[in-house]
Formats: C-alpha cells, structure tokens, sequence
C-alpha cells in the first residue's frame, strides 16, 4: 500500500517537559527577549478566517451581537453566591448560576465546570461551560446560547485550539470559532481564556442551514463508529439512531463494498477534508489517529454524516504526558488508520487519491496564507496577558519557547502518491 508522504503543515520542536500550575512568573516582564513584531497586527488579526462559514438565512446576529470578535481580548467576569463558588470549589460538575458581565451587559446565565485531561476546580483554573438559557428562557449571550471558555492548561503556547479551527474554516470545513477572554470571577483574576464555540444549534444551522438532525459525541477513548453503543447523543431530533446503525453497518465492509456503501451514508468531500485535515496539522487527538474527540453531525435532509473536529489544544506533534519534546509525535500522516474509516479509506485506491488530491490543495492554500505572520500577529495580540496570567500550568519561557519554534518550523511540505 503506498503511504501518504510527510506533508504537516506546522510542527513544533519545543522542548517543553512539564505541566507547572501557577508557573506564569519564571522570567522577565514582555519585552525581555523577544521584539514584537512590527507589522499591523490589527490587520492581520482581521484578516483571519473567522467568518468563512457559508451564509444562510437562519444566521441573523448582526456584527455587534456577535461574541467571536478576532483581534481583540474580550473582558469577561463571573460571579455565584456562596452555595454556586462552593460546588465549584469542590470540583462537581454540577449547573450552578452566575451572573456574566460582558461588555456593559449582564446575564443570569448557567455554569459548570468542564473537561477531563483539562478539568480543575475554582481554586485553580477551571474550563467552564456557559448555558444562557438554563435559567432564561431562550436568552442569548451576544446571539449565542451556548459557549465555553477553556483554560489550555495542556497547550503552552495558547494558539492551538484558535490556530487549528482557523485552519479548518479557511478551508471552507465546519469548525468552531474562537476568541480570547481575560476572566475574572469572584473579582479575582483568572488569566487568559479561549471562549470556543461548540457544536450548538446555532452552529449547526450556520454551518449545514439545518440543525435537526442528530448529533454524537465519541462517548470514550476507542469509540469506534462500528459500536453505535459508544456515542453519546448531544442532539436526538430524529427520534432514533437508524443512520448511525447504517453507518456502523458499512464501516465494517472492506474493498469495492465499503466504497460502494460507505459514501451514501458520508458526505466524501467532507470525510476527505476532515481526514486530511488531522493528518496537516498532526491532530493526532482525533478519530483517525487516536480514536477520541470528534463529533458525528447526521444533516436530517441530505442524510448524510460529517465529521466535527473538536479538543484541537494537543496539534502540531505535541503530546507532553509521554512525549515531552513536540513536533515528533502524531505527524506521519501514514500513521492516520487508527478508525476504521480512516483504515478503509487508506486501502481504497479512489478514496487514497482524494486525500491525497486534497493535501495537495491545502498545502498551497497554506503556503499562500503566511501563517508566520498569522502567529505573529496572535503572539502580539496574547503575550502581555500570558505573562500576567498566574494561574496558568506552563511558565513564561515555555510559552516563549513554544511559540519560537513553531514559528520557526512553519513551513508547507509536498506530498506524493
């Protein structure tokens, strides 16, 4: 079987080896030995693809409602009366209420803590779920119900998850949008967040045009599409789990049959996307590698599956539990067979050279984009609040050397049939 050949569009080469809680003083204020840069970084923060979604009817938040605003760091702050700031000291995730500030308005709004790999509780630095409408009625935060705000306790750089998603969407692939929050809650200061978008019904409906179908989550590590009884359902509109009993069903077939059944029931356009996509930007954390973090969204009028990516805070190679230096793990894109659609698609030869075909394409696309100056530009925009962030896991020279070497080791590879 011909591989694919080496073609990861960003990889890191930091040496970063430790997770430190509350390692942000380490080294010397912003400015010690870094230059910033001296391009507009306003401009080149507004020319990300932020808003490369397909326009659609249903989509009707004007500019000022919008909560996903690129080159600019938000100001939010959460306050709970004692009972809520106790539940989430002791580290339950259970709902409990709060009042979000943003600016100049206020929300009673629904909070609990999230995560696994990435979870902690109020006294460190928590990733929260926020729920507008758990209390209220069909109330928005900005035209948006749903949102999260992560900690990236794992990423030392605190670009991956913004990075990652960009790319997808530039790419005309439905992903999350993203922005930076300076938290506060309680009145004590909380450090850099990324607010992301999940998989809601708004984000559906901007994304397909119609968000009554479906939605799965991967319910563990090595859920696998060929066990439907592994997927937890986010979303049951249809009232029953036919299509992902249909699915399971033909991705156990092998050869001209998993071709033949495999695409009535994926969108292959879409399927090849999002597999190339994991194996360019070394997301080794998702289905095709690492069988964990994704979402299955069944479009109820195409009927038809497309894949979701999500938990993007472990790409370009790094993985700091068993793999302390980044950049070597995860980027052989010929390693990317873990799930069996993935496995298939590698072993048929028209599926093989639409990967293929589509690296091809998003390694231009890439090479065109200047994603230096992207960097650049978000490193400019995050650096002095990183430093003054306390309560994050990674010091200061891990931050610095992060970004240092993927900057240094952007660059676009051609790939090879």
């Amino acid at each position: 079987m011909i591989g694919y050949a080496p073609a990861v569009l960003l990889l890191l080469a930091c040496t970063s080896s430790s997770i430190r809680v509350g390692a942000g003083d380490d080294t010397a204020a912003p400015g010690h030995d870094s230059p910033v840069p001296t391009f507009d970084t306003a401009e080149a923060l507004g020319a990300a693809p932020q808003d490369t979604a397909p326009d659609t009817d249903t989509d009707t938040d004007t500019d000022e409602e919008r909560l996903y605003i690129p080159g600019v760091i938000l100001e939010m702050s959460l306050d709970f009366d004692d009972n809520a700031t106790r539940t989430l000291r002791w580290g339950s995730t259970e709902w409990v209420e709060g009042t979000l500030t943003f600016d100049g308005d206020s929300w009673l709004v629904g909070v609990r803590l999230k995560g696994s790999s990435t979870a902690d509780d109020l006294d460190g630095k928590p990733s929260l779920k926020i729920d507008a409408d758990r209390y209220v009625a069909d109330q928005k935060v900005r035209g948006h119900t749903k949102f999260n705000l992560h900690n990236q306790m794992i990423d030392p750089m605190m670009m991956s998850e913004t990075l990652t998603y960009e790319s997808y969407r530039d790419a005309g692939m439905p992903a999350p949008r993203t922005a930076y929050v300076r938290l506060t809650i309680n009145g004590d200061e909380y450090g850099l967040y990324n607010a992301v978008e999940p998989p809601s019904r708004e984000f559906l409906r901007t994304w397909f045009g119609d968000d009554a179908g479906n939605l799965y989550e991967n319910g563990w590590q090595d859920c696998e599409v060929t066990d439907p009884s592994c997927f937890d359902v986010e979303q049951d509109d249809e009232s029953n789990d036919d299509a992902l009993v249909a699915l399971s069903q033909a991705a156990r077939l092998s050869g001209k049959e998993w071709d033949a059944a495999i695409f009535e029931l994926l969108d292959e356009d879409a399927f090849v996307g999002a597999m190339t996509m994991e194996m360019l930007l070394a997301h080794w954390d998702g289905y095709a590698y690492d069988l964990s973090n994704y979402r299955l969204y069944h479009h109820p009028t195409e009927q038809r599956f497309y894949f979701l990516p999500w938990s993007t805070d472990l790409d370009y190679g790094w993985r700091p539990w068993s793999y302390p230096t980044c950049g070597r793990y995860g980027v052989e894109p010929s390693d990317y067979d873990d799930g069996i659609l993935a496995l298939r698609c590698e072993q048929s030869e028209t599926c093989h050279a639409a990967i293929v075909d589509r690296m091809e394409v998003e390694n231009e696309r890439w090479a065109a984009a200047d994603p230096v100056a992207r960097m650049e530009a978000l490193y400019t925009l995050i650096r002095d609040d990183v430093y003054a962030d306390r309560r994050k896991y990674y010091s200061n020279s891990d931050f610095e050397r992060d970004r240092k070497s993927t900057r240094l080791n952007s660059s676009h590879s051609s790939v090879s049939r």
